[in-house]
């Protein structure tokens, strides 16, 4: 073989490996050292990198777009836009991966409670196991709901009577407790009686008596807006004893919501 011809072989060979080393080995720009998790690096301190800015109809044409196809779209809702496998085209924003500032839900307990009056549950703790986010006043026990969704509410109250009370009952006597919206209107969220002792004996006399001591518990799904308010309420409706709601027990009531 020639000297020349022997040159030339040797240059194809060493042109068609640096040709294969450039295709598999990692790629820098701006950069000799590219980080060792990428294929490509762009380095620099004050210049970005632009990708194809294209029409939504040009957008919409692209035909069998490959999974994590990237574009910026200029027209109509313009933005970055990625071709997701099973659901297409998506928009890159706020809006598709909302950020999770807070946890819109809480969990609260209450120790004890004594009232012969309508009133709402105010004094909650919120510390460990139980937690607060954004929303609820453990002080007031308001809870301002900060999204709207669909929530889970869920409480367990014991109670117990401080005083010996009335066997007999008078008609349309039933207190009970409730977790109410007051805002933007008042409205019964869900709700549950105390628990009653109501036998008639025939020829001897009627029982009708709250139970000394018991348990209520509410739990319900539902659909809330943002800003309405909820709290968690005690009504007499007629009866004037006192009651220790918690019932003596530590915690004796819990009050939990979460966004479902």
């Amino acid at each position: 073989m020639k000297p020349s011809t022997r040159l030339s072989v040797i240059l194809a060979l060493f042109c068609l490996l640096i040709k294969t080393t450039s295709v598999t080995a990692q790629v820098g720009i701006g950069t000799t050292t590219p980080d060792g998790n990428a294929m490509l690096e762009v380095v620099s301190p004050n210049k970005g990198i632009l990708i194809p800015r294209i029409l939504k109809a040009d957008r919409e044409a692209i035909a069998t777009p490959a999974t994590g196809l990237m574009v910026y779209q200029t027209d109509g809702k313009s933005g970055f836009y990625f071709y997701h496998e099973t659901e297409g085209w998506k928009l890159v924003s706020s809006e598709l991966v909302p950020a999770p500032a807070s946890d819109p839900g809480f969990s609260a307990t209450l120790n004890a409670l004594t009232t012969n009056a309508s009133t709402q549950l105010t004094g909650w703790s919120v510390t460990a196991p139980s937690y607060t986010a954004t929303g609820f006043n453990p002080t007031t026990g308001n809870y301002t709901v900060p999204e709207t969704g669909t929530y889970a509410i869920e409480t367990t109250i014991n109670y117990n009577l401080t005083t010996t009370t009335t066997v007999n009952l008078g008609v349309g006597i039933n207190p009970y407790f409730e977790v109410r919206k007051t805002v933007p209107a008042t409205s019964s969220i869900i709700s549950g009686y105390l628990p009653m002792l109501n036998v008639n004996i025939i020829l001897v006399l009627t029982l009708k008596a709250i139970l000394d001591r018991g348990v209520v518990t509410l739990s319900r799904n539902v659909n809330l807006t943002a800003g309405d308010v909820l709290g968690l309420f005690y009504q007499n409706n007629g009866f004037t004893p006192f009651i220790n709601i918690g019932g003596g027990l530590t915690p004796g009531v819990s009050w939990a919501i979460r966004k479902l």
